[in-house]
């Protein structure tokens, strides 16, 4: 069984929130915890990306080691 098949088997059918019920996406920082996460990932992408993008380049060496 595939597992969207499963999942509709297991999971309740519960009415979802009314339109006008539904928190907006500008509240999500509002939700304890969720800013440190925030910035942690908005923070750790671009400097991971920029470590692996252009400062590798520079720490491997292209020239042969001296003998």
């Amino acid at each position: 069984m595939p597992p969207p098949a499963r999942i509709a088997a297991a999971v309740p059918d519960f009415p979802g929130p009314e339109r006008g019920e539904r928190p907006r996406t500008l509240h999500a920082p509002r939700v304890p915890g969720a800013v440190p996460v925030l910035f942690v990932t908005l923070v750790f992408v671009p400097a991971h990306t920029i470590v692996h993008a252009y400062i590798a380049a520079f720490l491997d060496n292209p020239r042969p080691a001296r003998q």
